[in-house]
């Protein structure tokens, strides 16, 4: 697909949509795609279904949208699991789902780089926002990135995080996140006892 590019894509599909499509690549929810001459298609778990999407590209600005979701059929907007597909085609495949993360989900492309982002950075602390329960029957859990100046962040941990989420490393960060990503998040920070907080308290992942 000759005009497939990050920058191309961010420009058609707007940044907050892009920062999406970059979580849902590193968090493995792209599970096929393809690049069939004008279209890029896959499948993306999302919300626990698998969504058929991606995109017919005709030119650099004759773009649809093959994707189903609430979002795309409400304002044809182009959104983050079509995205999402387009940039595993461009990366070369899909990332594995990282069901415990660890040296898999740390040699991803989509991790390697933010390893390096994190240097010299502080670490995150994770709170779950106010109703994160009722958010995570929703399928959208509330939370905040706080950087922690006592601690200096960890290329195995923040680095993962950072790729994960799509936040920039020793930022603060106002986040909802889908599901998926929340559990990988929190098999994560299980080996980061302390750094997960709820209310005020230390919430504990075992």
């Amino acid at each position: 697909m000759a005009n497939l590019s990050e920058k191309w894509l961010q420009q058609t599909g707007g940044w907050q949509a892009m920062k999406a499509a970059r979580g849902l690549l590193a968090a493995g929810a792209v599970e096929s795609c393809e690049d069939a001459g004008e279209d890029v298609r896959g499948l993306v778990r999302s919300g626990g279904k698998a969504l058929a999407c991606g995109l017919r590209i005709r030119g650099t600005s004759d773009v649809t949208n093959l994707c189903g979701c609430p979002a795309s059929r409400r304002d044809g907007r182009i959104c983050e699991h079509s995205l999402a597909v387009a940039l595993a085609v461009l990366k070369g495949g899909v990332v594995a789902k990282p069901e415990v993360v660890g040296a898999a989900a740390l040699a991803s492309p989509a991790t390697s780089a933010r390893r390096e982002d994190v240097m010299g950075k502080p670490a995150w602390n994770v709170e779950l926002g106010s109703g994160w329960e009722r958010g995570w029957a929703k399928g959208r859990v509330p939370l905040f990135l706080k950087p922690d100046a006592s601690r200096a962040a960890e290329p195995g941990i923040d680095g993962v995080l950072a790729a994960l989420v799509g936040a920039t490393p020793g930022e603060s960060a106002m986040l909802s996140l889908d599901r998926e990503r929340v559990d990988a998040m929190l098999r994560l920070l299980a080996r980061a006892p302390g750094r997960l907080r709820s209310g005020g308290g230390e919430v504990r992942v075992g």
